[in-house]
């Protein structure tokens, strides 16, 4: 076999003289973002007919991933989470993403993409239900490395960055599912009761409660002591959101460390991230439409980052009084009128059931 290799403007191709008289040019060149757009939206396009596909079978991943080992993992993926959601009397059957296309790296043939996505799933019951359908919305974050073979742009792997339904394990899967809202009988829904919440922040906004970490001289303890509060009022702990170890104590900056709080339960910001993904919230709506045991959050500056973490301890009319513990300088407010409240705010109104 004889190799001739030309040397092209657009790239570097090799043209390859086969024993029985055909050529077959395979050309490197750069990966656009047009086309990474494209393999990207293909392949979640292909994960997700196949988790709502009545025959998941006819749905999969040849000539998208590279290689049929990338193909299977996640195809053995989706199927998991689809059989998980079914034990619970789930099945998904309709879903709508969008993409977008953070930052890039691209060489040669090869490119790393980030990535951002906005995933529903829509869910069918089982019969017999309050309901027929529920849904769910996430947001996700990828690290996706593509490459170009034989001319076409595949996906490699597929990095994860957040926490996506279709690739935690299956307890957690039956965890998460768990804590969709379902206003159904026989699927059992969680309680809170704002009002508690709102009874433990008055008892321990001045007097840290010693069961928990107390980060006021350690960056600030905010927004452990309006997670602590949540959990008083009935929300659960998670793997997302969770407070364990008394070795971790020492800086707040341990909730990157496995086994002990996560970030979500002190961290303004990361708290702030959770939040629209626990499924426990209504939304946002404006501070004098809060009640007894909803969530203020104030960033200072206005620069996008989340500062502080208050609760709702008592309204009266439209007078909203918010409770919290240290902003970093060791200091404890009670019933603070929202008013006096300055910076950016975001309201959260909590779910009474979920």
């Amino acid at each position: 076999m004889k190799k001739t290799l030309l040397r092209l403007r657009s790239g570097i191709c090799y043209l390859v003289l086969l024993t029985f008289g055909m050529h077959m040019f395979a050309c490197k060149k750069n990966i656009t973002k047009e086309e990474a757009n494209t393999v990207i939206s293909t392949y979640f396009t292909a994960k997700y007919k196949r988790l709502v596909s009545s025959d998941p079978g006819g749905q999969d991943f040849t000539g998208i991933m590279l290689g049929d080992s990338a193909a299977k993992r996640v195809t053995d993926k989706v199927d998991l989470f689809r059989q998980t959601a079914a034990a619970l009397g789930l099945t998904a059957i309709a879903y709508k993403n969008t993409i977008v296309i953070d930052s890039t790296d691209f060489k040669t043939d090869t490119a790393k993409v980030y990535v951002k996505e906005r995933l529903s799933i829509t869910y069918r019951l089982k019969p017999g239900k309050q309901t027929d359908t529920i849904s769910t919305i996430y947001i996700n974050f990828y690290a996706f490395s593509l490459q170009q073979k034989s001319g076409k742009t595949v996906v490699v792997n597929e990095g994860l960055l957040s926490q996506d339904p279709l690739y935690i394990s299956a307890k957690q899967n039956v965890n998460y599912l768990d804590t969709v809202q379902k206003p159904s009988v026989g699927i059992r829904l969680k309680n809170y009761d704002g009002k508690a919440a709102a009874n433990y922040a008055l008892a321990y906004f001045s007097s840290p409660n010693p069961q928990y970490c107390n980060f006021d001289q350690k960056g600030g303890d905010c927004t452990n002591f309006a997670s602590q509060a949540l959990l008083a009022g009935g929300w659960e702990k998670n793997s997302s959101w969770n407070a364990e170890g008394a070795s971790c104590c020492k800086n707040i900056l341990a909730c990157s460390i496995q086994n002990c709080y996560t970030c979500s339960w002190t961290v303004a910001h990361e708290f702030y991230l959770y939040l629209p993904n626990s499924n426990r919230v209504s939304g946002n709506t404006t501070p004098d439409k809060l009640n007894p045991g909803d969530i203020l959050q104030q960033d200072y500056n206005a620069d996008g980052r989340i500062d502080h973490t208050m609760i709702v301890t008592s309204k009266l009319g439209n007078e909203v009084f918010v409770t919290y513990r240290s902003l970093g300088d060791n200091t404890a407010r009670k019933d603070i009128n929202v008013k006096q409240v300055k910076g950016s705010l975001t309201a959260w109104r909590l779910k009474d059931k979920y």
